[in-house]
């Protein structure tokens, strides 16, 4: 959790040494808009501060984010995902950075290599990472959103019961029955549900996805949430992504709950 100087800059001895994950001091003090004052820098820790310690060191806390119990189950379930990959990659010898909720300057990400939901405070009851930070999470999230073109999905035409997204979960839990009756769940898990916009040129946008991350990703979003098919003009025939967040935060990070869903091998623009 973040917590900002307000009074001074983050010298030894002017904040505490225990469960500190990263310090941050500004070149000069300045205006942070967390806390809607100036502040010297901030110190982050792998979980809150008694309130005595808060007062002795003159902190600010960023306020906590609310979530509801769906976002957090849905956050969780992404999680879970993302530490069997990353065990997954430990035995491999590759990297991939998952092993909880991670921060870096501009807020924190959770991510299971296929979904990631940015969100820009902490949110409590979240396992928290002290290993990775999301810079590089975070650095491709704003490569794949600021470089795209965007092309908006009516969830009517995918028949979504916004918000709660009885289409998908139907067809989610019809995938599991027809795979454990045919005992072939072990080995096809995946259900996909696939999208289609229509471009300024008139043809069409296309991307299949995992039925499974979508709903995670409108439920870590929560209430109204909006989707916009896109994909990366820099990048030669890139695949489509599904960009996921609140009708009235869609395109500022610094409020609510975004969410980039990355698609299966199928089609390319």
């Amino acid at each position: 959790m973040r917590y900002y100087s307000t009074q001074r800059p983050i010298t030894p001895g002017a904040y505490p040494k225990e469960n500190v994950i990263s310090i941050k001091n500004f070149h000069d003090k300045k205006y942070v808009s967390e806390i809607g004052g100036d502040a010297w820098g901030y110190v982050e820790y792998d979980c809150e501060l008694p309130e005595e310690k808060v007062r002795a060191y003159e902190f600010t806390p960023v306020n906590p984010m609310h979530c509801t119990a769906k976002q957090l189950a849905a956050m969780k379930r992404i999680l879970s995902r993302g530490q069997k990959a990353m065990n997954a990659a430990h035995v491999s010898g590759s990297s991939f950075l998952v092993s909880g909720q991670q921060f870096c300057e501009h807020g924190y990400a959770i991510t299971d290599g296929g979904v990631t939901a940015f969100l820009p405070a902490y949110a409590p009851g979240i396992p928290y990472a002290t290993r990775y930070e999301a810079d590089a999470v975070y650095r491709v999230f704003l490569d794949e959103v600021g470089n795209g073109d965007y092309f908006s999905v009516d969830l009517d035409d995918v028949r979504y019961d916004t918000p709660d997204l009885s289409y998908i979960k139907e067809q989610i839990a019809k995938h599991k029955e027809e795979g454990k009756n045919s005992r072939t769940l072990a080995y096809n898990p995946r259900c996909e549900v696939m999208f289609k916009a229509v471009r300024l040129d008139g043809s069409e946008i296309v991307g299949v996805f995992d039925a499974q991350l979508v709903r995670d990703a409108l439920e870590c979003v929560g209430k109204h949430p909006v989707c916009y098919l896109g994909f990366n003009r820099n990048k030669s025939r890139p695949f489509p992504f599904l960009m996921v967040g609140s009708d009235d935060t869609l395109w500022d990070f610094s409020f609510g709950v975004h969410a980039l869903v990355m698609p299966l091998a199928k089609h390319r623009i």
